[in-house]
């Protein structure tokens, strides 16, 4: 937005300040004292926060003068271009501004005090006129002073000149130290594409919109950016947290937080609102947890479900939203990485009448995206699939997805007694949290249906004590039970910078007691035995440092067979379960890592990070 306006200054003097220095302006003399423009802005507790602030300096503009009355235009009227154009100019002045071959040695300090062309040496220069016109970064178009000392956003426009109604932007040192992850507050004049520079250059791109956002008090820009920033570092969970004295805000990515950026405590409340507002929450409860969801377009085009969750804490109230991309497929059994005997052993599960299956796991072990990834199996015009979920997290077209209300007392064990009313096929329960679940779930399976579903145990076979301990009876077990997986996420470590590992021999040992135990053949490539190698993080500039990048799935697939039901039956202890589960060919959570870290996927420290060692 242009300012059409010409403070030319009038009258015989006029005297006035800024926050840096003087000046003294007559018709016979132009003196500037101490005023200056720094190369880089800083901002400290000096820097004043009233917008209102006038200073004649950028408000009043220029009007250089020598011996003979000459004028030059204000530094409003002065282009950025290098082939300024002066509406009334000097012709002696505009004859060395236009010829870099005329050197300035006029003793007239107005003349001086005007230069372009940089190998120009001033004897004596005007800071403020010569910061002005070598830097081209510098518009001195606003006359609010500290708008024009923030740099702001290139895609921010502030058309508000009024001080009294623009933005209080906090600027002092205390509220925004430690905020920004880089020191540097430079915004290049041109931004390349996405498409022509690499991943790490669009995330520093992205980083520095995030703090420019900051700086600019830009509530709504500062959420999108965040949430855009997020998905292009593939994280799954954004934490917004109050501290003491700021707010952090830190991503998980591949399963573990990293912190991102911080921002003044004064900005929280209409970051708070702004995410409510867009999920759908009430802006004025602030005393208790609320949850909710929004469908969110980035500026880049993705699309994307949000599951908001608000939590009150002793600073204000803290949010995380969980990212879901619209735009992601589902990948399939194989690429989730269920191969071998559990992948054989899963598809003869799916291709059964009826029966239960159960994926277990710890939260964020990626248990939804497998049971979406065999439901699309099973998605085909002449099956009816029914969900009942809570929340519902992917929506896929060809299914009837339920979300649970226990306001209103519409839970699990509801909903799964409504959907055997809807002629179902196969139904999806969220998770069986209690009897009355596992008998309806148990019921849906002895009638015809197949029945998927979750529970939180520390291995497949321990579903089973978990579903007894329950009051489930064993022979319900023994005729409705199909399969049990158990499964765990690993970070995959990056193939340009990892590197050989040095393994002692009493991890060599461990290692060796699992192959050992691995009753199946054809999981594991014998050539990886005789020389075994393993490989460890390094960290790059493309994996931002980590030495991992991406995550893959260990899975345990247990088999419901006659010799497992008969233990069931007479009451064996889990162990006894275990064994004889392993000898019909299951491979353990252990047993399925090792097999990764020996093909170099990832590490033996992210494989007994999530599962336990054989005894």
């Amino acid at each position: 937005m242009e300012n059409n306006f010409d403070p030319t200054i009038q009258g015989n003097s006029q005297t006035g300040s800024t926050s840096s220095g003087s000046f003294v302006n007559d018709q016979n003399s132009s003196v500037l004292n101490d005023t200056s423009i720094p190369e880089k802005i800083v901002l400290d507790e000096n820097t004043s926060n009233d917008i209102g602030a006038e200073s004649p300096v950028l408000n009043e503009g220029f009007n250089i003068s020598n011996q003979e009355n000459l004028q030059i235009s204000p530094l409003n009227e002065t282009p950025q271009n290098p082939e300024i154009v002066l509406d009334n100019p000097d012709p002696v002045l505009n004859e060395t501004l236009q010829n870099p071959e005329i050197s300035l040695d006029n003793p007239n300090p107005d003349l001086n005090e005007t230069p372009q062309n940089p190998e120009i040496v001033l004897d004596n220069p005007d800071p403020v006129l010569n910061e002005t016109l070598q830097n081209p970064e510098i518009v001195l178009d606003n006359p609010n002073p500290v708008l024009n000392e923030t740099p702001q956003n290139p895609e921010i426009v502030l058309d508000n000149p009024d001080p009294e109604e623009s933005l209080n932007i906090p600027t002092s040192q205390n509220e925004i130290k430690g905020s920004l992850m880089p020191k540097s507050l430079e915004i290049k004049k041109e931004e390349k594409s996405a498409e022509e520079i690499d991943q790490a250059n669009r995330l520093n791109l992205q980083n520095k919109e995030l703090q420019n956002t900051i700086l600019s008090a830009n509530i709504p820009q500062l959420v999108m950016i965040a949430i855009s920033y997020a998905l292009e570092m593939r994280s799954s969970d954004i934490h917004i947290e109050p501290l003491m004295k700021t707010v952090r805000i830190r991503y998980r990515v591949d399963g573990v937080l990293m912190h991102i950026v911080e921002y003044p405590q004064n900005l929280h409340p209409a970051v708070v609102s702004r995410i409510k507002i867009m999920s759908n929450l009430k802006i004025d409860e602030q005393r208790i947890p609320q949850d909710g969801r929004a469908d969110v377009t980035t500026k880049e085009g993705k699309e994307m479900d949000l599951r908001v969750s608000t939590l009150p804490t002793v600073n204000g109230e803290k949010i995380v939203m969980r990212l879901q991309d619209k735009s992601r497929k589902i990948p399939d059994l194989p690429e989730l990485g269920i191969t071998g005997i559990g992948l054989k052993n899963l598809e003869e599960a799916l291709n059964a009448p009826n029966g239960i299956i159960i994926n277990t796991g710890p939260t964020g072990s990626g248990k939804t995206t497998t049971l979406y990834s065999c439901l699309t199996r099973k998605n085909q015009i002449g099956v009816n699939i029914l969900t009942i979920e809570d929340p519902v997290e992917i929506q896929l077209d060809g299914l009837n997805q339920s979300q649970v209300n226990h306001d209103i007392e519409y839970n699990f064990a509801t909903g799964m007694r409504a959907a055997l009313r809807q002629d179902p096929d196969i139904i999806m329960v969220g998770e069986i949290r209690d009897r009355e679940t596992a008998d309806t779930a148990i019921e849906a399976s002895l009638t015809g249906h197949l029945v998927f579903s979750t529970l939180h145990t520390n291995s497949a076979v321990e579903s089973i004590t978990r579903l007894v301990n329950m009051g489930v009876p064993a022979y319900l077990l023994n005729s409705t039970i199909e399969l049990i997986i158990a499964q765990r996420l690993v970070r995959k470590l990056c193939d340009n910078c990892k590197r050989v590992q040095k393994v002692d021999t009493e991890m060599l040992e461990i290692i060796d007691n699992a192959v050992k135990a691995l009753k199946v053949e054809g999981e594991l490539d014998t050539a990886l035995l005789k020389n075994m190698t393993f490989y460890e993080a390094v960290g790059c500039d493309k994996c931002n440092g980590i030495g991992y990048k991406g995550r893959l799935g260990l899975y345990e697939v247990f088999r419901m067979n006659n010799e497992i039901r008969r233990l069931i039956s007479e009451g064996a202890s889990g162990i006894d379960i275990l064994e004889a589960s392993m000898k019909n060919g299951m491979v353990t959570l252990e047993q399925a890592g090792v097999i990764r870290a020996l093909e170099g996927k990832t590490s033996l420290e992210e494989v007994y990070r999530v599962a336990r060692k054989m005894e």
